[in-house]
């Protein structure tokens, strides 16, 4: 394989990282994405959070410690690089790694944060709109079962009497 398939390779597949994280980001019931690689590099690192940070912010989350009491930290290349977490191998008698936590925030920011909110919004409602459907056709039903009773305990109190 030449250098410069290997070098798209590399690039498409950093780009399907974001892609990911962007498209996980988006679930509405999502409270917390770990963004986690067995790498030290610092393009599939720090370069990956810091190419989805900012519609992270605008989708309600923030960059949190994943592991307070961890000495080494990421590169300063990106704003919450304090809250990363890396290992060497060298220097920490393990492979590679690379955390980020995104945790989502009390609300959205942005317009970006308020289009989600406003799909939240009406996610709920669809929702209530379903249980309330739900709840109508369970009435109908009882009332059908209520009717056909009726009909059946007239039908034996007239056998009954013949």
């Amino acid at each position: 394989m030449s250098a410069l398939n290997l070098g798209c390779a590399f690039a498409c597949s950093l780009f399907a990282q974001e892609v990911a994280l962007l498209h996980a980001l988006q679930f509405p019931a999502l409270q917390r994405l770990v963004y986690s690689t067995c790498s030290i590099h610092q393009r599939e690192n720090e370069d990956v959070v810091a190419a989805v940070l900012p519609a992270a912010t605008a989708a309600g989350f923030r960059l949190v410690d994943p592991f307070p009491s961890w000495h080494r930290r990421g590169l300063p290349v990106v704003e919450g690089a304090e809250l990363l977490v890396r290992t060497y191998a060298h220097a920490d008698g393990t492979d590679g790694f690379f955390v980020a936590v995104f945790e989502r925030s009390a609300t959205p920011s942005g317009e970006g944060g308020a289009q989600q909110q406003q799909q939240q919004q009406q996610q709920q409602q669809q929702q209530q709109e379903a249980v309330e459907v739900l709840q109508q056709q369970q009435q109908e039903l009882e009332g059908q079962q209520e009717s056909r009773l009726k009909k059946k305990q007239k039908r034996a109190e007239q056998q009954k009497g013949w």
